[in-house]
């Protein structure tokens, strides 16, 4: 055998170990997501076959989910579970061949789809529109798979809360905007670090506060706002 015939031998028993573990997970694959490209919560995009992507996001412990992308080879790994294509929040992206896969670990994980709060595992969390998220005030943090109430440094996510919002600690005010671009505004924004934003009939707030870190007589529920609380890393 040459040295190329026996290192070839070497690889495949090498990434055979590799994944073996992650072989013996209980896989599920999420057929709502066949054919659309989700852009939430992306850890790394890399060029893997399907074993090869379910063996990085295995090992990588803030890996709840990957997805594959057709033909192109690509695939993404994903800090947390996804529920249902219509509970994105930022616009999907048709994809044809695009797969979802779920980790065992990922199930009642803050995505993933619930009917009580009672389905949500993680500390902190609760049945939010469906969805297993932090409550309103505490954040998701995708390094420390945990709701937080500190963040030093802020992600690139935003969570939806209906019936909420802040009153009084708007550091800017935008009108005529979508929902979807008054969360991109609090996401992007750099003359102030936007933690919050509230959104009602094209009018968009911006606020540098937290649901928690505000007066009690300053949370509103049931205010027919749409509020968004942005993730830490």
């Amino acid at each position: 055998m040459s040295f190329f015939d026996k290192f070839v031998v070497v690889m495949f028993v090498m990434k055979f170990h590799y994944c073996q573990e992650c072989i013996n997970q209980k896989l599920r694959s999420l057929t709502a997501f066949d054919n659309v490209q989700v852009r939430e919560y992306v850890l790394w995009e890399v060029y893997l076959d399907k074993l090869d992507c379910l063996g990085k996001c295995f090992h990588d412990v803030r890996c709840h989910s990957f997805q594959t992308l057709g033909s192109s080879g690509r695939c993404t790994g994903h800090a947390t579970a996804f529920a249902s294509p219509d509970k994105i929040y930022s616009p999907t992206v048709g994809s044809p061949g695009a797969r979802m896969y779920l980790l065992h670990l990922g199930s009642s994980f803050v995505g993933s789809g619930c009917t009580s709060d009672g389905d949500c595992s993680l500390q902190h969390t609760y049945c939010n529109d469906g969805i297993c998220n932090c409550q309103p005030g505490i954040m998701f943090s995708v390094g420390r798979r945990a709701c937080v109430t500190d963040c030093t440094e802020w992600g690139y996510d935003a969570v939806r809360y209906f019936d909420r919002s802040i009153g009084g600690y708007n550091d800017a005010h935008v009108s005529g905007v979508t929902e979807a671009a008054c969360r991109q505004l609090c996401l992007n924004t750099s003359t102030f670090t936007c933690t919050t934003c509230d959104y009602k009939g094209g009018e968009c707030y911006l606020s540098s506060a937290t649901f928690l870190s505000v007066p009690e007589s300053n949370r509103h529920v049931g205010s027919s706002y749409v509020h968004y609380q942005r993730t830490c890393l």
